[in-house]
C-alpha cells in the first residue's frame, strides 16, 4: 500500500470514529428529550416578547407555578422569521424541580439536534465504514 493509500485509510478510520461519536452524542441528546417529557410538567403559556439570540428570534414565554412565582425564559431554540406572535398560546416543558429550566415543547425543540446528529453521524459511519471494508 502506498503513502496515500495509507493516508485515506487513516482518514476513512477517523471518519467512522466521528461517526460514532455524533450517533453517540444524538442517542446521548434524544435520551435527554425523553427523560424531559416524561419527568418534567407540561403546560401551555404565553409568548411575552422575543429575543434575538444569534439572528434568531427565540420567543420570551412566562408563566406562573402553584405558588404564584411567576417564571421567564427564553426559549433555547429560535428562527430567523418568528413562528409565534406576542401573545400566542405555546406548549413548554418544565423541570419542576428548577423552573427556570424550561424550554418549548415542539417538534423542533425536542428532537431536531438528535435527528440531525444521527443522520449525519450515519453517513460518516456507512459511507467511511463501505469505503473501509472496499465496498464502495
Amino acid at each position: 500500500m502506498d503513502t496515500i493509500g495509507i493516508l485515506l485509510t487513516v482518514i476513512n478510520v477517523l471518519m467512522v470514529c466521528v461517526g460514532l461519536v455524533l450517533l453517540g452524542l444524538s442517542g446521548w441528546l434524544g435520551i435527554q428529550s425523553v427523560a424531559r417529557l416524561t419527568r418534567w410538567c407540561r403546560s401551555e403559556r404565553t409568548v411575552v416578547k422575543f429575543s434575538r439570540v444569534e439572528g434568531c428570534s427565540c420567543p420570551v414565554v412566562e408563566f406562573a407555578l402553584a405558588d404564584g412565582t411567576t417564571v421567564t425564559f427564553t426559549a433555547s431554540s429560535g428562527r430567523g422569521t418568528r413562528q409565534f406572535k406576542e401573545g400566542d398560546s405555546v406548549p413548554i416543558l418544565y423541570n419542576p424541580r428548577d423552573p427556570q429550566e424550561a424550554d418549548l415543547r415542539t417538534c423542533f425543540a425536542m428532537w431536531f439536534f438528535p435527528v440531525a446528529l444521527g443522520l449525519l453521524g450515519l453517513v460518516f459511519v456507512v459511507g467511511s465504514g463501505l469505503k473501509l471494508l472496499g465496498i464502495w
